[in-house]
């Protein structure tokens, strides 16, 4: 459902919109 794969355990909830755990943001969860 995601063009890209959610990184650092984020859950891919949309399309191209990732739900991301606590301690991550960004488009991918890829910031802490």
């Amino acid at each position: 459902i995601c063009t890209s794969p959610c990184q650092n355990g984020g859950n891919c909830t949309a399309p191209s919109v990732c739900t991301c755990p606590t301690t991550f943001n960004g488009s991918v969860c890829e910031f802490r």
